[in-house]
């Protein structure tokens, strides 16, 4: 009995061994696989994370876009209310003109009073409109003639050296409104000849 048992127990090691074979061969096929398979999801992945990237890059551009595109498109809001308000003044000035030229007048004095008075009145009205509008007065009498703000339509002689260059007469008033120039004033300058 012993004898056949050991026999049983070399075939049971003999089938034991070939299924041992077949098992390491199934593993090394199932390994293969494995790599093959981690191989393609790791390709996948670097693909995905490629894939992923590049859509945030142009998520980004995309939103830099837009930020620029509402910066300018306000920008040109400010612009075009700017235009329009100048354009408002600009239409306001030959008023202001006509007034300055009615209170300037020799014959204003000849005007009865409470006349006097209402052109006063209208002109101070408009200048507080114009000044809430934040636009200045150009042009005044012995101020530096400045190219950028004054036109200069005549010259006169000038024996002083500290009327050279100046104002000598305002012809009509110029409008500055923040950094915008509405209307450069029109001006005599005074020019230094020796006698």
């Amino acid at each position: 009995m012993m004898l056949k048992k050991r026999k049983e127990e070399a075939c049971d090691d003999i089938e034991l061994t070939g299924e041992d074979n077949v098992d390491d061969t199934d593993l090394e096929v199932m390994e293969e696989k494995s790599s093959a398979k981690v191989a393609e999801l790791k390709k996948k992945l670097s693909e995905s994370e490629e894939a992923r990237r590049t859509l945030l890059e142009d998520l980004q551009r995309a939103k830099a876009d837009f930020l620029n595109a509402r910066k300018r498109i306000e920008e040109e809001r400010v612009s075009d209310r700017t235009r329009a308000l100048v354009a408002h003044i600009n239409e306001l000035l030959p008023l202001c003109d006509s007034f300055d030229a009615a209170l300037n007048m020799e014959t204003l004095n000849n005007v009865p009073e409470n006349l006097q008075k209402g052109l006063r009145g209208i002109k101070a009205q408009l200048s507080s409109l114009l000044a809430s509008y934040k636009v200045v007065t150009l042009g005044t009498v012995g101020e530096s003639f400045d190219p950028t703000l004054h036109e200069a339509v005549d010259n006169v002689p000038v024996s002083d050296t500290s009327s050279d260059h100046r104002i000598i007469a305002v012809v009509q008033k110029g409008y500055k409104m923040d950094d915008t120039l509405i209307r450069p004033a029109r001006v005599t300058v005074g020019i230094y000849q020796k006698e």
